[in-house]
């Protein structure tokens, strides 16, 4: 199986070809992620992860085609991105766009929002997602976490999203797993 690990930073996964855009101790590849293509063979991998990254990249169209391209069919692409409602997702000057619970669904062919654009139809073809609540001391979120998980099933986010929830009891960050 093989596996890559994009915009690693100082977090080098053993058993990963670990990609950032500095030459840091233990990166395999220095790769800008908007720059392409990248250098890897089509299908080249079993399974792509992508923490904390994709919210610093303006043309994230692009790098999700690419990280299509270069995944196996079947294989596995693993995310997480700070959720529009954190605080994280604003206080990062360097982050350039916020995520909804839905985000990833445009690049998922038949998706709740699928009207027929052309890369939201051609590149992975199922999702599963998971918000994630910041728990530390805040003990309800221990029991908050699955119940808005199950709610916010209900009408594709817009239930939690959509409402007074989000206000009350922001998400920290939306994990995504798209299977190409």
């Amino acid at each position: 199986m093989k596996k890559l690990h994009i915009g690693c930073g100082k977090t080098i996964l053993p058993g990963y070809v670990n990609l950032d855009m500095q030459l840091l101790p233990g990166v395999d590849v220095v790769q800008d992620l908007e720059k392409f293509p990248y250098p890897f063979k089509d299908g080249e991998f079993d399974l792509i992860e992508a923490h904390q990254v994709l919210e610093h990249i303006h043309d994230l169209q692009g790098v999700m085609k690419e990280l299509a391209r270069i995944l196996k069919k079947g294989g596995v692409l693993k995310i997480d991105v700070p959720h529009f409602t954190s605080n994280t997702a604003w206080m990062d000057p360097t982050h350039v766009r916020y995520f909804a619970y839905t985000t990833f669904d445009f690049f998922v062919r038949g998706h709740f929002h699928d009207e027929g654009y052309v890369y939201s139809t051609e590149y992975f073809s199922a999702i599963k997602k998971y918000l994630r609540f910041y728990k530390g001391w805040y003990l309800h979120y221990y029991l908050l976490e699955p119940i808005i998980n199950k709610l916010i099933k209900v009408g594709n986010g817009h239930l939690y999203e959509g409402n007074f929830l989000r206000s009350f009891f922001p998400a920290w960050r939306v994990d995504v797993k798209l299977i190409k």
